[in-house]
């Protein structure tokens, strides 16, 4: 008989079966307000965030270890996302041992999202047409100008200067000489890159800023990315020189150029970097929201859902990325860059298309919690278009993998830092392409989920464009745990006491109980191993190299 890893670790789960006795004493009750007041008692959610290496003192095992071995009871295979991470517990205080009601985890948010991009205000064509539509420009010129002038200032250029490339004169009044230059030294560097990667030097780059950023942003690859947007910066500062762009512009003459595709695809241009600049950085994607036996019997998905609106995400958020150096734009400023790590906006997707799922009706007044009369909602923004890689096996993987590296031509992907966007993606792609086969047509796997917005800012559309420095919370984040144990009430005040009185419920959970024989259903398998003499206690060990 396989081991089972959660007999030793019985503390990480709560016992169905007395609980499901507390619940029903609670049910029988004919005093709402009492009602609540025992729900509080009897399940008291917390949140705990997982750093690096820390220990549950109750069962004296990794946190992270414990986050994993219930990600292993989901329906999807467990996959490490580059970029910014946490995970997260949510205890339950009212139980021995504090065991786990669900798991979270939020991941750097995908670059490329139709119906997210639309909502925010970062399509180009959106942004075309909200900025034409102003009455008073000054602001949105302002912007324009500003923006530029900032993304130019940072990008490192002494050894452009050296080798003349371009001049100090040329940068404040570019012209289209110096634009084709810098596109040609771009294509070269690129090329250059491609065929000596260098990826053990790349992939030294740390977040403490052990190295030295000059060094790293003349290197073939940062040279070419650093070549081509002083390119696009400069043709968008000659446009502007052209048609003289101020910041006391009339409306109508902003009208009048916006009739100008050169300058539609200017405003454009800048909204991309910003976005860019702000996606990884001023906002999250949930990766992983849901609740484990027996508490999702009791809706404990949406607590889950709920409880990563609380302020307390936020300061964990800074508190974690606060001090973190910005390395692609450390590498393409020749120096550190370290920006404020302010979450304003949840972004995620059900996992089926279905409009019924835990996110579904999701609303938390915030003025309950201490905040504005606004509520945090997850909004449903429309379906995605079922477009990905999931659906490539692994062994797909690794043969496009060796296939790539066998070809004639220098390869594109290296999987270091900074190349661009989700290199696997990238990588199936040319593969897909080296094959013959049409690449848009099988990376569309069809399965189309919700898109779903989560703001915790009323102006994370003006944070997230830069043209607000300050997000204006929903919920302040202050006396942030008070505020959990708020959303908490709210929770059990919406969902918890209604859903205990639907016949079944409190049967099902008294079915998930630890007392041997143990039958609970985050209960996990744990695979056979040769040696029958390994240690039980290095299971959480052997999990995580698994996932």
């Amino acid at each position: 008989m396989s081991p089972r890893l959660s007999s030793l670790c019985e503390g990480w789960k709560s016992d169905g079966e007395n609980l499901a006795q507390k619940l029903r004493q609670i049910v029988e009750l004919d005093n709402p307000e009492l009602q609540i007041d025992l729900l509080s008692r009897s399940i008291r959610p917390y949140i705990q965030v997982v750093e690096t290496d820390a220990l549950c003192k109750y069962t004296g095992l990794r946190l992270n270890n414990i986050w994993r071995y219930f990600r292993h009871t989901w329906v999807t295979s467990y996959k490490s996302v580059p970029g910014r991470s946490m995970m997260i517990l949510i205890r339950d205080a009212a139980a021995p041992n504090h065991p786990v009601i669900g798991i979270a985890s939020l991941a750097s948010s995908v670059v490329q999202q139709q119906k997210r991009d639309d909502w925010i205000g970062w399509d180009g064509d959106t942004v075309v047409e909200k900025f034409t539509a102003v009455a008073k420009p000054k602001q949105h010129a302002r912007w324009l100008i500003s923006e530029l002038d900032q993304f130019i200032k940072g990008l490192y250029v002494r050894d452009l200067l050296n080798d003349g490339i371009v001049s100090r004169a040329e940068i404040r009044r570019p012209n289209d000489e110096v634009v084709e230059r810098l596109l040609e030294v771009s294509e070269k560097a690129i090329k250059r890159h491609r065929l000596y990667p260098d990826s053990a030097r790349h992939k030294q780059v740390d977040h403490r800023g052990n190295i030295e950023w000059a060094e790293l942003a003349e290197t073939s690859l940062f040279r070419s990315k650093r070549a081509k947007q002083l390119a696009t910066l400069l043709a968008i500062r000659k446009l502007f020189q052209k048609v003289d762009l101020a910041e006391n512009i009339s409306p109508a003459r902003w009208q009048e150029l916006f009739k100008s595709a050169g300058f539609r695809q200017g405003v454009r241009q800048i909204t991309r970097m910003v976005k860019a600049e702000r996606v990884g950085i001023a906002m999250m994607d949930i990766s992983i929201c849901g609740a484990i036996a027996h508490y999702n019997t009791l809706i404990g998905g949406k607590l889950v859902a709920l409880l990563l609106c609380s302020p307390e995400i936020v300061k964990e958020y800074e508190a974690r990325y606060g001090s973190q150096l910005s390395l692609i734009a450390s590498c393409m400023r020749g120096a550190s860059v370290q920006r404020n790590a302010q979450l304003v906006l949840l972004c995620t997707t059900s996992l089926y298309g279905s409009s019924l799922n835990q996110y579904s009706r999701i609303k938390l007044p915030a003025g309950m919690i201490g905040g504005t009369a606004m509520s945090i909602e997850y909004r449903e923004l429309g379906v995605s278009d079922g477009y990905g890689t999931f659906h490539f096996s692994k062994d797909s993987l690794r043969l496009m993998s060796t296939l790539l590296g066998r070809a004639k031509e220098s390869r594109k992907v290296n999987s270091i830092f900074g190349e661009g966007v989700n290199p696997l993606m990238r990588k199936i792609r040319d593969g897909l392409g080296l094959l013959g086969l049409p690449q848009d047509e099988l990376m569309k796997h069809g399965s189309k989920r919700i898109v779903y917005g989560v703001a915790l800012a009323s102006n994370f559309r003006e944070f997230l464009l830069g043209m607000s420095d300050t997000p204006k919370y929903l919920i302040t984040p202050t006396r942030v745990r008070q505020k959990t144990e708020l959303i908490a009430d709210f929770w059990r005040q919406r969902w918890l006491l209604n859903r205990l009185k639907k016949p079944g419920v409190l049967d099902e959970v008294g079915r998930h109980t630890c007392i041997y024989p143990i039958r609970h259903g985050a209960q996990v398998e744990v695979p056979e191993v040769e040696d029958p003499l390994l240690n039980l206690w290095e299971m959480p060990r052997i999990l995580s190299k698994g996932a």
